[in-house]
């Protein structure tokens, strides 16, 4: 789990919605809702086709104040990115 989250720290489309994934169901780190969709959110803003088809799912199963939750998150990790990309401290 350590190199998939920080692959997915670096915003690499394809751990974002691993780890996303596994907070939805709990698998190698503690359940939690409003992160699976944060992590979700920000790999199918990045075009990732199983995060596009896998996010409308995940909205109808968790409640409606965690799923703004980890919309609000995504939101602030990607501007904290891109804040990070235009200092040119990102890692791709």
């Amino acid at each position: 789990m350590k190199w998939c989250r920080k692959a997915a720290d670096q915003n690499n489309a394809t751990a974002q919605f691993y780890l996303g994934s596994c907070y939805f169901t709990g698998k190698g780190v503690p359940k939690d809702e409003a992160e699976a969709v944060k992590w979700t959110t920000l790999a199918a803003s990045q075009n990732l086709a199983l995060a596009k088809t896998f996010l409308p799912g995940i909205q109808k199963k968790v409640s409606k104040k965690n799923f703004t939750e980890g919309k609000k998150r995504a939101e602030e990790w990607l501007q904290q990115w891109n804040q990070s990309a235009a200092r040119g401290e990102a890692k791709k």
